[in-house]
């Protein structure tokens, strides 16, 4: 009913999304058709395109068996013969954060694949297609299966776990942002059920026989024999100018206008100015700044479910040479505009109750923070521990120790020239 009667939009509020929704355990069609409406509510028309129907076939080799019984033994969830966007992918590796969506797709190729020129031109294009649909395709080829099986699963799992280490980065900077988003919008709710409550309910007061009034929370006018809303949401829920919500993660600067992201223009040449703009304040406001970690901010704010390979191809492209970039194991930062990679960089420490994964931030501002710490004499295990600590972790993995011991190595390099220097 609601869906019908929208006149201007639909505003979905759930405690749910579409992606948590597991179509394996029912063919209820609306079951099937409510993921789809909440994924489409979420991230726009393109993500319809990307979802998957889960398992349509058994496995069509032998060698598709053995994939995944080594993958599975290495503790990964494989489903075979996986349906998106009419393909096929052959083995999807389940995410195991988000049990209903798929890390990876598999495709495994033999020996036919090598000899046929169209069979490969024919898959290159439909990987393309999937990865442009925001999935992640690996390849594994028959012969080198056969001639060392351990060591392709090998080389398989260490992928994966390294794409679940940057999904969950990336997830664990969107919960961030939205947390920092929370009290934004509660004090803006919040005065206007304020203004509400201080309104006289009696109508105003009218000089002309053309009566007019205005909606709450809005200076739009509207005849009085228009249809009346049955309620007016607050300012920052209402229709803008071109129809869509405005995306705003921290008020604009002084004198700066609104950027509203427009997915629909976004591979489009006239629409390249407001792309550098958003580049240009995402930097500005997060930098320096993981170049992924950019990309991604830049694909959500435009509604985009995941950044595929022609979105990153789009604002990789469009980032201004005018910010510095270093180059680090763990990627490539930008650096805005105001700060150079050759000064000390301060270390900034995540809000309370939030985490920083130290993967996020140029070295530099970890061997700040080491620097603050050497005085106080401790030993490495400890310094460490009080690193992972100002980081806001519970615990941490073999890569973030390393980064930390890669920042106190350096803080003391630092600290034994300057002893030299006087």
């Amino acid at each position: 009913m609601a869906i019908t009667r929208a006149r201007e939009r639909l505003i979905v509020f759930g405690s749910l999304h579409g992606d948590q929704i597991d179509i394996a355990r029912t063919q209820a069609l609306g079951v099937h058709d409510l993921r789809k409406f909440l994924t489409f509510a979420e991230h726009g028309a393109t993500a319809l395109a990307g979802l998957h129907e889960g398992s349509v076939g058994d496995f069509d080799s032998d060698f598709e068996k053995e994939v995944a019984a080594l993958l599975r033994l290495k503790g990964w969830q494989v489903v075979p013969q996986i349906g998106v966007s009419g393909f096929r992918v052959d083995l999807g590796v389940v995410d195991p954060d988000r049990p209903t969506t798929f890390l990876a797709g598999i495709e495994c190729d033999g020996a036919t694949y090598h000899r046929s020129a169209t069979a490969r031109d024919r898959d290159r294009l439909r990987q393309a297609v999937l990865e442009n649909l925001g999935w992640t395709i690996l390849r594994i080829w028959s012969t080198d299966w056969w001639t060392n099986a351990q060591r392709e699963c090998d080389r398989l799992d260490k992928t994966l776990q390294d794409l679940l280490d940057r999904a969950r980065e990336e997830r664990a900077l969107q919960e961030a942002e939205q947390r920092a988003q929370m009290p934004q919008l509660s004090a803006e709710a919040e005065g206007d059920r304020s203004e509400a409550s201080g309104r006289e309910l009696s109508p105003p007061e009218t000089g002309s026989q053309e009566a007019s009034h205005y909606t709450s929370g809005s200076d739009r006018k509207v005849s009085p024999d228009a249809p009346q809303p049955y309620a007016c949401g607050p300012d920052y829920l209402m229709p803008q100018s071109n129809g869509r919500l405005s995306f705003t993660e921290q008020p604009a600067s002084e004198g700066q206008m609104d950027i509203v992201p427009d997915q629909t223009l976004f591979f489009k040449e006239t629409y390249t100015p407001v792309l550098l703009q958003l580049i240009g304040q995402a930097v500005n406001r997060l930098g320096p700044v993981r170049e992924d970690v950019l990309v991604q901010t830049l694909s959500r704010q435009h509604g985009f479910a995941r950044a595929g390979r022609d979105i990153r191809d789009r604002l990789q492209g469009l980032i201004p040479s005018s910010f510095a970039r270093t180059q680090e194991e763990v990627g490539t930062f930008i650096w805005p505009e105001t700060l150079s990679p050759e000064e000390p960089l301060a270390f900034k420490a995540p809000a309370t109750g939030e985490a920083l994964d130290p993967a996020t931030v140029p070295l530099t501002m970890l061997v700040s923070l080491a620097k603050t710490l050497l005085p106080t004499g401790l030993p490495d295990e400890e310094l460490i521990a009080t690193m992972r600590k100002a980081c806001g972790m519970a615990r941490m993995g073999a890569a973030t120790r390393s980064r930390f011991e890669a920042a106190l190595a350096l803080s003391r390099d630092d600290k034994a020239r300057v002893s030299d220097a006087h």
